[in-house]
């Protein structure tokens, strides 16, 4: 079967559209956190926002990220955190399960990130699960957190 040139065009077109919809892309190593400025180079805790207007911000830690939505005046459209179990995954903050474990994470506070439904291997040591405004509130309250930390 072939495809003329028109067929091809709109194809491309509807191929671009598709992944301009999708979640951004991280380069590690390459971009730089919005928040803290540092080089995005721990993919298991990673972060990602979209904002209001439509533009991406990246994060190197889910603190970073929870840090600079108190900073904004509105609330992104989408946040996207790494499942620390599989870096480079990126799921929807809002439909992740949030742990503080007892390893370092780039802020220091040991905020991982895990799919809710994950059910293979164990996290490191960790005390939760919270979600994603229950860790939110935990990091703007500092480094213990209402839930008083495993360290």
């Amino acid at each position: 079967m072939t495809c003329d040139r028109r067929q091809f065009l709109l194809i491309l077109a509807a191929g671009a559209v598709g992944c301009a919809a999708g979640i951004p892309v991280l380069r590690y190593g390459v971009d730089v956190c919005d928040f803290c400025r540092m080089t995005i180079s721990e993919p298991e805790f990673a972060a990602l926002a979209e904002t209001a207007k439509g533009r991406t911000a990246r994060f190197d830690s889910i603190e970073c990220l929870a840090r600079w939505i108190e900073e904004q005046d509105e609330f992104p459209r989408h946040t996207w955190v790494t499942d620390f179990a599989t870096p480079g995954v990126v799921l929807a903050a809002s439909e992740a399960r949030f742990y503080r474990a007892a390893v370092r994470s780039s802020m220091g506070q040991g905020w991982i990130a895990s799919d809710a439904k994950r059910t293979g291997a164990p996290l490191p040591e960790s005390e939760g699960p919270y979600t994603w405004d229950e860790t939110r509130r935990g990091i703007l309250a500092g480094a213990e957190g209402p839930h008083g930390g495993i360290r």
